[in-house]
């Protein structure tokens, strides 16, 4: 892994978001020089984000706009990883603000590390920005590793970056899991490595609306999640080896 500079692509999955994507949108901007690129793909919103979304593209080039697959959080995203062209992909919340400098410092980390994922912390703030939680990893327990976080995921898609050829065995996004950052961060594990870097690179908001959720779901549920998810990868895992 060389020390040049490399292409960063990011990618945000938008729905409803007019209230506090515009200021997502800038502090992205802030943080890519003019080769990178901020894609956004809106899910069906109804409120004002598609009119806002296109104002700020008008200003700036580096904004790629799409209309998303309408089937949920796990598929937008699939469609904007399909759709990017970096050579490190950045994944993104439409309600959050990333810190000035946050893509150097993960861009440093893949150089410095030998892996495929780089995962770092953030603060946990409410909708007025005051902090709930001062890091994110230490109260996920966060870690690397594909057993550890099958069992209790700590893998949280907005403080993930990935490179390029982990799409290879990430995508398509399979059906019926539940969380696409615990598939990419898994397969990160077993395809590469993850690396966790423990700075805090941005505020991660908290309020009514957040599509995912802090809290633990019924016992019930958690095993028929695990259950699909072990299963769903090792058809991938299969799959993979067929291709050798």
């Amino acid at each position: 892994m060389g020390h040049a500079l490399e292409m960063k692509s990011v990618c945000m999955a938008a729905y409803n978001g007019e209230k506090y994507i515009g200021g997502q949108v800038r502090s992205v901007l802030l943080n890519l020089s003019v080769e990178d690129e901020l894609l956004i793909s809106d899910d069906g919103s109804t409120d004002g984000t598609w009119d806002l979304l296109c104002s700020f593209q008008r200003e700036d080039g580096r904004i790629r706009l799409f209309h998303g697959p309408h089937k949920g959080v796990n598929a937008n995203f699939g469609f904007l990883l399909s759709k990017a062209s970096g050579d490190i992909i950045f994944l993104c919340d439409q309600d959050d603000i990333w810190d000035e400098g946050k893509a150097a410092e993960v861009e440093k980390a893949f150089r410095q590390n030998r892996c495929c994922v780089v995962v770092h912390d953030a603060r946990v703030v409410d909708e007025d920005g005051r902090v709930l939680i001062p890091s994110f990893m230490d109260y996920r327990h966060s870690g690397p590793g594909a057993l550890k976080n099958i069992w209790k995921n700590s893998y949280m898609g907005c403080t993930m970056a990935l490179r390029r050829e982990l799409l290879e065995y990430v995508l398509p996004i399979p059906e019926g899991i539940e969380m696409y950052d615990q598939w990419i961060g898994v397969l990160g594990d077993l395809h590469g490595g993850s690396c966790f870097l423990h700075e805090v690179l941005f505020s991660y908001r908290r309020h009514g609306q957040n599509v995912s959720s802090m809290e633990h779901y019924p016992l019930p549920k958690m095993l028929r999640n695990r259950i699909v998810f072990t299963w769903r990868l090792l058809q991938r895992q299969a799959r993979g080896r067929k291709r050798l």
